[in-house]
């Protein structure tokens, strides 16, 4: 390296933040070493924790600000400056109010706790080897920007962290935790990958409404909007308007003009189902597509799941090693990354109503033994409602389904391996062909009294997937509008589509939050949505 002239000044790296988040610290890092260890820092961030070491010299404190990785931080006597540090960065209007700790005050949790929010300068050094961190925040001055009022009341606990389930019962602070702060992350790169997806297949977002008066008559689901401002029905009476339980209909429009539309947002139940699978407001991602048979509505979902589960494993990797690792809630199902990888590489499972209606009497009838999850012992099959070809299945028959199958894929000799690991079975299976009688007017029907419609059924989910292919004759939709004695005035442009160039065309929709009960292996889909609202629970 050449020599510094004479009267030149040694070039000062530029400071660091500080605005800057962790992720993008760490990025830094990767990208301009030399500016990352030399340069001064300033970092706002959430104290995760805080210990004393070194006989009470050393305090070590743990920084995140829900990036998947934390900045560890060290206020020690050589370093550690207070009140005394000079500030290289231009302090912006609030700082004002923000009084440095000093050492002393910073080893007491009545100052400095779990949960406070902090501004720190410093600069960063290497992390001494063999440890796991590639760097450390040495601090120069720490103030406290937003403190806790009583750390001994502090909502996050070591005891309701390792449990999603207690979790949920902090609806206004869970979002402080980190297995929340996780799936949150998942749950971002998960809608993000399913548009990208869709987007890469030619299908153009077209957002529905959420207030709608279709289907609103007779529509026990369906939320009722008050006041009545809409207007007069064909009765003369006031338009009945409710919310959306589906986009389907308005996105069967769309496709006169764009052939593959989709939708992602919120539809609404008025059930009061009381269970770990159902939400009275969930994000439902819908598609329709036109020029297109049954097999190929089948074929592509089959493979949009495939890509999307492996990108989100692949992109998400942090996130699931800590909700598989053993800082990881307890309650949430370990093993599921290897489990669905695997399934991802097998044709999903494809069989018609009827079939697996008898299937299950078979496998009762027989005293068949499948592998029980709680278990992972082999038990006879039983259930506690007989399946028949004319009902739709209960969550105990799709549950048998999807068992069987990811039993039946396997050699004998891997699934003894699994039953002695207590590892998982299962396998996708979509129940196709059902009868016409028990599923919706609008789907295709069969000369055999079924029609083209498919429910995909998940491990951990049930049913993920509902789809068909649409009856796009006049003359058979007008029929079964008929024959069900529906009242066809409210619906009626949806009929009179049929009269203006229409084709065969078909599609589905996903519970999303479903998709990410299932990926991330939690208990119920109350835990992966950040406010849920659900039968007798709405506080927000």
């Amino acid at each position: 390296m050449a020599e510094q002239e004479a009267g030149t000044t040694p070039s000062v790296p530029t400071p660091i933040g500080p605005w800057l988040s962790i992720e993008e610290l760490y990025k830094l890092h990767d990208q301009e070493k030399e500016r990352f260890f030399s340069a001064p820092v300033k970092l706002f961030a959430s104290v995760k924790s805080t210990r004393v070491g070194d006989g009470g010299k050393i305090v070590f404190i743990d920084l995140r600000d829900g990036f998947s990785q934390d900045i560890k931080s060290i206020g020690s006597p050589d370093a550690y400056l207070g009140s005394e540090h000079k500030c290289v960065f231009e302090k912006g209007e609030d700082e004002s109010d923000f009084s440095p700790l000093t050492l002393d005050q910073m080893k007491e949790t009545k100052f400095l706790s779990q949960g406070c929010s902090v501004v720190i300068e410093g600069i960063f050094v290497k992390s001494p080897e063999g440890t796991t961190q590639l760097f450390e925040l040495q601090i120069h001055q720490l103030s406290v920007v937003g403190g806790v009022e009583d750390p001994a009341k502090y909502p996050i606990t070591k005891s309701n962290l390792k449990q999603l389930a207690s979790l949920r019962q902090l609806p206004f602070d869970r979002m402080l935790a980190e297995p929340v702060q996780y799936i949150l992350q998942i749950d971002s790169e998960a809608s993000f990958a399913f548009q990208e997806y869709l987007r890469e297949e030619g299908f153009v977002h077209t957002p529905g409404d959420i207030l709608t008066s279709s289907c609103c008559e007779g529509a026990g689901e369906m939320f009722k909007v008050d006041p009545q401002m809409f207007g007069t029905g064909p009765d003369g009476k006031p338009m009945p308007v409710g919310l959306t339980v589906s986009s389907q209909m308005p996105l069967e429009k769309s496709i006169d003009g764009l052939r593959r539309t989709y939708v992602f947002q919120k539809s609404f139940r008025a059930e009061k189902s009381d269970t770990s699978k159902h939400l009275c407001e969930f994000r439902h991602l819908e598609i329709e597509a036109k020029y297109i048979d049954f097999k190929w509505l089948l074929d592509f979902t089959e493979k949009m799941l495939k890509a999307v589960i492996k990108m989100v494993f692949e992109r998400c990797a942090k996130q699931f090693d800590f909700l598989e690792g053993r800082w990881g809630p307890s309650d949430t199902t370990k093993g599921l990354r290897k489990f669905f990888l695997e399934l991802c590489d097998r044709p999903f499972v494809r069989i018609k109503h009827a079939e697996a209606v008898q299937l299950i009497q078979r496998l009762v009838k027989e005293k068949v033994e499948l592998p029980e999850e709680a278990t992972g012992k082999l038990k006879r099959v039983k259930v506690k409602e007989w399946p028949t070809e004319a009902d739709d299945l209960a969550s105990e028959h799709e549950k048998l389904l999807v068992t069987y199958f990811g039993y039946m894929q396997l050699d004998e000799e891997e699934r003894k391996q699994r039953l002695e690991k207590k590892a998982h079975f299962g396998a996708f299976v979509a129940v196709t062909h059902w009868p016409f009688a028990i599923k919706s007017f609008y789907m295709k029907q069969c000369s055999d009294g079924t029609c083209e419609a498919f429910d995909l059924l998940a491990p951990f989910a049930g049913e993920l997937f509902g789809g068909s292919m649409r009856e796009w004759r006049h003359s058979y939709l007008e029929k079964a509008v008929q024959d069900r004695e529906m009242d066809p005035r409210p619906i009626q442009w949806y009929l009179d589509l049929r009269k203006t160039g229409a084709a065969p065309h078909g599609g589905w929709g996903m519970g999303f939050d479903r998709f990410l009960m299932m990926i991330t292996g939690a208990p119920s889909v109350r835990d992966v949505v950040m406010l849920p609202v659900y039968y007798q629970h709405c506080p927000y």
